[in-house]
């Protein structure tokens, strides 16, 4: 699920919806885009902060994954 759509361009997914996901084991994976959607405070941003504060980075092949079923 491309939660920002690609280039951050559509799919505005709200957090309280990404966090009921994860609540219901729907989404198992996070991985870090590296670049924020342009003006910053996007819910996509939103996002990526709950997930950096609640779980575990993992680097593989040079990106960052977090396992949404380790908490941190």
């Amino acid at each position: 699920m491309a939660i920002g759509g690609f280039n951050n361009n559509g799919g505005d997914l709200s957090l309280s919806a990404f966090e009921q996901y994860v609540a219901k084991g729907e989404i198992h994976y996070y991985i870090a885009s590296g670049g924020g959607a342009p003006g910053g405070g996007s819910s996509t941003s939103s996002i990526t902060s709950w997930v950096e504060s609640h779980f575990k980075a993992v680097e593989i092949g040079g990106q960052t994954v977090y396992d949404l079923t380790q908490r941190a």
